[in-house]
């Protein structure tokens, strides 16, 4: 499949901040209240967003990287999005379902960006080698 430049750099972009998201517990992070999770979760959210322009940018240059929403594990994900997003609607503390604390970062907000991470995946690495070495 032949690819144009700036299609290849907007690929390699995903990918290259996939495996970074992947590195992210392993950073020696200590100068902050929370170094476990915060800093790596407001790291987390940077690339995932950086991954969705990309994405999305390739969506407005071509159809091929459209997400299959009649795969499986796509619908589970779009359900899970769905009832997350009821969840934290009617939640008893809607503003600490949607944003969560610095402690935790288990909101809405991040666990939105785990699904669109894994959609704007789904619908751009479509090599097996590229998964292989992404998940190996």
């Amino acid at each position: 499949m032949h690819h144009n430049l700036p299609e290849r750099i907007l690929l390699a972009c995903i990918v290259v901040l996939s495996c970074g998201i992947l590195a992210i517990p392993a950073l020696p992070i200590t100068d902050t209240l929370y170094p476990f999770i915060f800093t790596k979760v407001v790291i987390f959210q940077i690339f995932t967003e950086v991954i969705i322009i990309c994405w999305l940018t390739l969506l407005v240059c071509t159809t091929r990287y459209r997400l299959d929403i009649r795969n499986p594990i796509v619908i589970v994900f779009l359900c899970f999005f769905v009832a997350l997003a009821l969840s934290t609607i009617f939640s008893v503390s809607p503003e600490k379902s949607f944003f969560s604390g610095q402690e935790r970062m288990t909101g809405f907000i991040t666990w939105a960006h785990c699904i669109f991470w894994f959609f704007a995946l789904s619908a751009t690495i479509k090599d097996k080698r590229i998964w292989r070495g992404f998940l190996f």
